[in-house]
């Protein structure tokens, strides 16, 4: 699974998505479920 996320606006997506834990206010966030 690759997440391209381009633009400074977008950094605070990629931190929630990643360093965050799950988090229904970010699906993205739900790929942390992922093998």
């Amino acid at each position: 699974v690759m997440i391209l996320i381009s633009g400074t606006s977008k950094a605070n997506a990629l931190h929630m998505a990643i360093e965050e834990g799950i988090n229904h206010m970010w699906t993205v966030s739900a790929l942390q479920n992922h093998p």
